[in-house]
């Protein structure tokens, strides 16, 4: 056999301070191809610091590195991400899947990146998934994968305190529903037990002795439902849950059998308090006084040759956002060419009075301008109007909102992204009631505005905000540069990596500030921006931490991993598509309803003992069930698979199995053995685990950064 990576006296030193940390010292290695190698040390010999610089993570201090014959030393940082890619598959101790990815797409992924077509990647992907015995599981996210080792409860039995598999105790309540002694005594367990332990019941004569909990919504079939909206988001359910539905002006709640192709399901829209907002108040004089157009005159701006005047100071509220979200969707600005006039418009339907009043009493109070009402039957519409020179020109060059109802300037990658992975991408719903976009490589995208404006006018002004806090661009403030030196972001949408990337670059520091459990915690351990450099970030106890190391995926950087990787769920979230169906006919308000329409409804199996508990309070406490109780075996395979993905000449697999139970543990290194014989893959592990070690051909010990002879 071949040679396929050599390793000649390699030395890496990392400078802490004024010490120096040898983690490799002088390291000589051969690996052939098709060999698979385990690298036995215990924690800090230097194994980690091997493994990143034969996956091309990190670049030895002193040596040669030659992988399949080229020296890895003199390779630049783009060559090095081609490397990573084609030749190289990571197995992480911690999996890396991209959470709000199937398995599937997960596996996908890196393919996306070489460039490959997307039949053939998909092709691809159910291959590998298939030969790590997860064909039928590819549709999954990470977190619903199930469990391959068994969770346990505290139970009392003859007196005496037991610890027990649920599956096995659930099981035996459910053929044995009766045995009230029984039931019983899992209480008493409980209660004397570890607090904390979940539990799920399947009978209603004794979930409230078995859980102590108020109710449980359970399930009545194996067999869940999955709801796909016109856009593409998929809710899944059971048939004995029940959704509320919108018919005629009126809510009322409708089994989910019993939903139809075009039910229309009311989503929530929560806006943001006001304590979320860093700039209460924007001074748009400051922003604007270069502009020859604009005039200044006591604390008013006005437009050259224009009597027209607004107050030079707005508060940004929620109200505000109101005003900007309603002009995404259903706004523009018009210029009459017969009178040399600007008009600021808002269509609606007739039949939203409410939304039509809110908004003309918002823009009084912020604006303090009155709205116009024009109503016209025969096109069932009522307008807005505001016939103010200034305002229309703010809107349309300061807010940055464009000037025609159908056409609105997103940013590219968006786009991009969304035909990358293939995602059904709300592109924008406006007055007009269709929205068109067309480009060479872009889908023709047609999407109604009559069920979606209220969403995406609630989710855009985030976006807005985010982006410099209402204007487009940051070139466009020049002042707000030099006025102020740190971002604080507010992460309800991931929009802003994009704008993170540009604002370090321009040596600004930036803060992810999360005030609603969105997912931020995720994105700011695992992002790193462009400079390398660690960047602070603040939880939602305002505990300040850095950043943490992230390994390529795919052979990509890691800004591309949070923000290609992460697309549908984390960048577009609250932008876009988060939402949830409301389940209290009580919190239904009229500026807090959107609503979505049913595309279809599909039978899904496989999934079972999933239920929404509450506490006595009627306080939601969380879904519960064995497929939520993971153990990661199922996880770490699709990371397998994923890693085979580009079908590369090495494995590199980082304590492969160091986060799963010994019962699992030895089936993820059963596979990766037989993967080894069938797949002709080189393989280096490296693992503190002897029993582990010894399942390869050839194991070498490393010990203080030096290859024991």
């Amino acid at each position: 056999m071949k040679t396929l990576l050599q390793l000649q006296n390699v030395h890496k030193t990392y400078h802490v301070g004024e010490v120096d940390v040898h983690a490799l010292r002088g390291v000589d290695l051969e690996v052939k191809d098709g060999e698979f190698l385990a690298i036995l040390g215990k924690s800090g010999s230097g194994k980690s610091t091997l493994l990143n610089s034969v996956g091309c993570l990190d670049k030895p201090t002193k040596g040669r590195i030659l992988l399949d014959g080229k020296d890895i030393e003199n390779l630049e940082e783009s060559d090095l991400a081609q490397v990573r890619g084609k030749k190289i598959g990571f197995i992480f101790q911690n999996f890396n899947l991209i959470p709000s990815l199937s398995a599937l797409e997960n596996v996908m992924l890196p393919m996306i990146f070489q460039g490959t077509e997307e039949g053939e990647r998909k092709t691809r992907a159910i291959e590998l998934l298939n030969l790590v015995g997860l064909g039928d599981r590819m549709d999954h996210t990470p977190g619903q994968l199930s469990v391959d080792g068994d969770e346990y409860i505290m139970i009392k039995e003859n007196g005496e305190i037991k610890v027990k598999k649920i599956k096995a105790v659930v099981d035996g309540l459910l053929k044995n529903s009766k045995d009230v002694e029984k039931i019983k005594g899992v209480k008493e367990g409980l209660r004397v037990g570890v607090k904390g332990i979940k539990v799920v019941t399947f009978n209603d004569e004794y979930k409230q002795e078995f859980t102590d909990m108020k109710y449980a919504v359970r399930h009545k079939t194996d067999e869940l439902l999955e709801i796909k909206t016109e856009y593409g988001y998929k809710i899944k359910a059971t048939h004995s849950h029940s959704i509320f539905v919108y018919k005629n002006g009126k809510i009322y709640s409708k089994r989910v059998e019993e939903l139809t192709e075009g039910d229309v399901l009311p989503v929530s829209l929560s806006l943001p308090s006001e304590s979320n907002f860093d700039n209460r108040e924007i001074n748009l004089y400051d922003e604007l006084k270069n502009d020859a157009n604009i005039v200044l005159e006591k604390n008013k701006i006005r437009f050259k040759g224009s009597r027209a005047k607004i107050d030079c100071k707005v508060k940004v509220n929620s109200k505000f956002c109101r005003i900007l979200g309603d002009f995404v969707s259903e706004g523009c600005v018009r210029f009459d060419e017969e009178n040399k006039r600007y008009y600021l418009t808002f269509t609606f339907n007739m039949n939203e009075k409410k939304r039509v009043e809110r908004l003309k009493d918002d823009f009084k109070e912020i604006f303090g301008l009155n709205l116009r009402i024009k109503t016209e039957e025969h096109k069932n519409t009522t307008t807005l109007i505001v016939e103010n020179k200034i305002i229309s020109y703010i809107f349309k060059n300061y807010f940055k909102l464009g000037d025609k109802s159908w056409k609105r300037d997103f940013p590219d990658f968006i786009f991009n992204l969304s035909d990358n992975l293939k995602l059904d991408f709300l592109a924008g719903v406006y007055g007009d009631g269709t929205h068109r976009h067309k480009s060479y490589n872009r889908k023709r995208r047609e999407i109604s505005i009559k069920t979606t404006s209220n969403i995406l006018a609630n989710k855009l002004h985030f976006l807005l905000l985010q982006l410099g806090y209402i204007a487009s661009y940051e070139e466009n403030m020049p002042k707000q540069r030099a006025r102020r030196k740190t971002y604080r972001l507010v992460t309800y949408s991931k929009q802003c990596l994009k704008l993170a990337d540009e604002l370090i670059k321009r040596d600004y520091s930036l803060n992810f500030l999360d005030m609603s459990n969105l997912g931020s915690d995720e994105l700011t351990l695992n992002y790193l921006p462009m400079d390398g450099n660690m960047i602070n970030a603040i939880d939602l106890n305002r505990n300040l931490f850095s950043t943490r190391e992230f390994p390529g995926i795919g052979g990509v950087l890691r800004r591309d991993n949070v923000r290609v990787g992460k697309i549908r769920k984390d960048l577009l979230s609250y932008m876009l598509n988060k939402f949830q169906l409301l389940d209290d006919y009580k919190k239904i308000t009229e500026g807090d309803v959107g609503f979505v329409k049913i595309k279809s409804v599909t039978p899904l199996r496989g999934e079972r003992y999933v239920y929404d508990v509450t506490d006595k309070t009627n306080r939601f406490i969380g879904t519960f069930g064995f497929y939520l109780h993971n153990s990661g075996g199922q996880q770490q395979r699709v990371a397998i698979a994923r890693a085979l993905s580009n079908d590369p000449k090495i494995i590199l697999a980082d304590e492969p199995t160091g986060n799963l139970d010994s019962k699992t543990e030895e089936d993820i290194i059963d596979m990766l053995t037989k993967l080894h014989r069938k797949e002709r893959k080189t393989i280096i592990m490296i693992t503190h685990n002897q029993k582990l070690a010894r399942y390869a051909q050839r194991i070498i010990h490393l010990t203080d950064g030096r290859i024991e002879k």
